[in-house]
């Protein structure tokens, strides 16, 4: 039985794997490359790694993305509820730097993304990443520290000192933003695949721990930053963010270069990295064309609004929360709650797709969500 079981496992991923592959080429053109095929090609057997070794850079990664997660999570939310503390009664200023990054993320993905691919040394994109991102983190919360001589109740926007200073600050944060992309998109969609090579088993355990640490810098980071906000005070916090960025992004850099050192097949350089670069735009029209013509799209869309309400933790929320007189600490912790749930899920959903298979564990998802956010709303309409 767990012979039988094993093969129709083994079966049903590499079906998974020809629709992907059958979807990166519609994608990709000509430049698109199937894994496998460059493994194969440019890493010989005596050169590829021993599982037990293989386990052991994937751990050093786990704590390379622990630093990365927690300082990002930790900026996220100590600058945007550091506005809070500037303006005490507006949402704009915090609302709108959060909105315009974001943009900037799903605009300029296509051209992060593209560089990366066609990048041919995968440590030179971690250096640039790393380097980049931090010193426009550092950039931007020192901006941000320059903007409390501006304390009021309302942004003032027709001061031109104020106004640039706060152009310059959203600036450095979408540059910090986007080669935050690149440092995710190059660790956990290259690194992290091409270090498991083709053991199903460790890719699947090393992506769950990717993202529970994701999540538990989520339900940590904000309490820890709220802490900090409200017991030593928002300057200080922002500076010693800056700080924390300067000093972790020292074991983050030591440990991936020694991961890479480690790893020939990261050393590999990358099928089709020498040819010609597609222009982005291009790109991007074809993965947008690919994705409106498949049969998922409605589900696909659907999905993404369950995103589109302002009880998601976040800017908005956490401003709000924070402006009509919730300690910040409080706030800090909610939002920590709500990562906790998404964490659950993790170790939940598996065991349910088990037991009950895919299609029903989503209804069983979709009636728990809908029932949590109606007393949600309920307990919001009260209490307003």
């Amino acid at each position: 039985t767990n012979k039988h079981a094993y093969l129709d496992d083994q079966i049903q991923y590499n079906e998974e794997l020809t629709e992907v592959e059958e979807f990166g080429s519609r994608i990709g053109g000509e430049n698109y490359v199937p894994l496998n095929e460059n493994l194969e090609e440019n890493l010989g057997e005596e050169n590829r790694l021993e599982p037990k070794d293989a386990k052991r850079l994937v751990k050093f990664l786990f704590i390379a993305q622990l630093l990365s997660s927690w300082g990002d999570v930790s900026v996220d939310f100590g600058i945007s509820m550091a506005f809070t503390y500037i303006f005490t009664s507006s949402y704009l200023p915090g609302i709108a730097y959060t909105l315009i990054g974001q943009m900037c993320m799903f605009i300029g993905g296509g051209f992060i993304g593209s560089w990366v691919d066609s990048s041919s040394s995968r440590m030179k994109v971690i250096q640039i990443s790393l380097f980049l991102q931090n010193s426009f983190v550092c950039l931007s919360c020192l901006t941000l520290f320059s903007l409390f001589r501006f304390s009021a109740s309302y942004a003032p926007w027709e001061n031109a000192q104020f106004t640039l200073s706060y152009i310059a600050m959203v600036i450095f944060g979408c540059i910090a933003s986007l080669f935050s992309m690149s440092r995710d998109i190059s660790v956990s969609k290259d690194w992290i695949v091409v270090m498991t090579e083709q053991d199903r088993d460790l890719l699947i355990f090393s992506n769950a721990w990717m993202k529970r640490i994701s999540l538990t810098c989520k339900v940590l980071a904000p309490i820890i930053a709220s802490s900090f906000l409200d017991f030593v005070g928002p300057r200080k916090t922002i500076l010693f963010l800056a700080f924390w960025n300067l000093v972790s992004v020292v074991p983050e850099y030591i440990i991936l270069h020694f991961i890479f050192s480690q790893s020939n097949n990261l050393k590999c350089p990358k099928q089709g990295s020498n040819k010609k670069r597609e222009n982005p735009l291009k790109t991007l029209y074809r993965g947008w064309s690919t994705y409106l013509a498949q049969p998922v799209l409605l589900s696909s869309l659907t999905y993404v609004l369950l995103f589109m309400n302002g009880m998601t933790p976040g800017t908005l929320t956490n401003s709000f929360l924070k402006l009509k007189g919730i300690n910040v600490v409080a706030v800090g912790v909610f939002q920590g709650i709500g990562a906790i749930a998404g964490l659950t899920s993790t170790f939940v959903t598996p065991r349910l797709i088990k037991k009950i298979g895919l299609p029903k564990t989503g209804l069983v998802g979709i009636w728990f969500q809908h029932f949590f956010m109606l007393g949600g709303l309920l307990c919001f309409l009260y209490l307003s």
